[in-house]
């Protein structure tokens, strides 16, 4: 499930900015980005983790002990090769007049916005690949382990996960699945996700114990 969490998020913080689905079985596009892509993502939130001697010390970070450094920066190429190449194919598909045909994403909307626009001495590209780079990286890592960890408290709470499944019963029905706008009835549901945030907040250690608990 921590896998398939993973794969989900990506999916869609990639398909809300770029337009595009590289992470699990029902991936589309080209193989070769999506393996490149799936590379450079998964090797920054590895890195990301580490903690390094220079962190604490930071004269030692010219001696790279261990490599991480130069193994981060060779992510970081990887990462703006591909942000790059998404950059360039929005601007392909751009109609003369700065217009786009369909549905835009977070990348069109932005080359849109920022063009002829002063912006501190960074040029729009550079703007663009960082703010979208900033969006996937954000959102991913933190909602798949929140749902992670929302899913282990309801394994080991059941009495609360058989509640939920009622509420669930009850306000959606078994033939059908979860929309927006049905998740305002469901109360008791999202009471469950804020308790699990409040015991497991994704950018924190969980407190001793609170793994096996959670507010009814």
């Amino acid at each position: 499930m921590k896998k398939w969490f993973a794969d989900l998020t990506m999916n869609v913080l990639v398909r809300m900015v770029a337009g595009k689905r590289y992470f699990g079985v029902a991936a589309d596009g080209d193989e070769e980005e999506g393996r490149s892509c799936q590379k450079a993502f998964r090797n920054f939130f590895h890195y990301v983790g580490l903690f390094l001697p220079a962190d604490s010390i930071p004269f030692l970070r010219w001696l790279d002990l261990g490599g991480h450094e130069k193994a981060m920066k060779e992510t970081f190429k990887e990462m703006d090769r591909v942000i790059s190449g998404w950059l360039e194919e929005h601007r392909r598909r751009r109609e003369p007049g700065g217009g786009y045909k369909g549905d835009q994403d977070f990348m069109d909307i932005m080359l849109s916005t920022l063009t002829g626009t002063s912006l501190a001495g960074y040029d729009a590209d550079t703007v663009n690949k960082a703010t979208c780079l900033q969006v996937i990286m954000a959102g991913a890592d933190t909602t798949s382990v929140m749902l992670t960890w929302v899913l282990s408290l309801l394994l080991n709470n059941r009495q609360v996960l058989k509640k939920v499944q009622e509420e669930l019963d009850l306000y959606v029905g078994k033939e059908r699945q979860v929309d927006e706008s049905g998740i305002t009835k469901l109360f008791y549901l999202q009471a469950v996700v804020k308790e699990a945030l409040r015991l497991c907040p994704a950018g924190a250690e969980p407190a001793k114990g609170n793994s096996q608990k959670i507010a009814r």
